[in-house]
């Protein structure tokens, strides 16, 4: 049998421990009757997500052509000190009828816009329909959850912990 997975890479900025405890207190208030789960390519996913409180730099990297010394010199060559959240917001997702809240990355000077060209102008990827727009998943949640109730004071800082080249099997 023929493995049809595909090995997707992507490039995620991970932050400070303490950094990711407002956030997962914001997560909490998050009434259990409006948190989604689904099954994404043979995968649980969904829910909670703030413990793996992330941004996806770049998403959709050829894992197996890509320069992985080149991509991780590249990497380390960044030097981003913390990115700053200033609001929620929202995408839908319709196959699973729910929606992503995630917190607003403030990207006003298009450091973040600028990196994620950079890799997709020098990187192989699958092509990817989506356009970049920074942001760090909070939960998922049903389509007509609203969080005007959440409790959080914007701006927020979040310190970089690290940023790395990651990888995950799709179907």
């Amino acid at each position: 049998m023929v493995n049809s997975k595909k090995k997707i890479g992507y490039v995620s900025i991970e932050f400070v421990d303490d950094d990711k405890e407002d956030i997962l207190t914001l997560s909490k208030q998050i009434p259990k009757n409006k948190i989604v789960s689904a099954t994404i390519n043979s995968k649980e996913e969904g829910g909670i997500v703030a413990n793996k409180l992330h941004l996806t730099l770049f998403y959709g990297l050829d894992y197996l052509k890509i320069n992985k010394k080149k991509l991780i010199l590249f990497i380390k060559s960044i030097r981003i000190e913390a990115l700053h959240v200033v609001d929620f917001d929202s995408f839908g997702i319709r196959e699973f009828n729910c929606k992503v809240l995630f917190l607003v990355v403030n990207d006003y000077n298009k450091e973040l816009e600028k990196l994620h060209n950079e890799i997709r102008l020098h990187y192989p990827h699958f092509k990817n329909t989506n356009s970049f727009k920074p942001h760090i998943a909070v939960a998922y949640v049903s389509s007509d959850f609203e969080p005007k109730g959440l409790q959080f004071s914007f701006p927020k800082s979040l310190r970089v912990k690290n940023i790395k080249l990651k990888m995950r099997d799709v179907d």
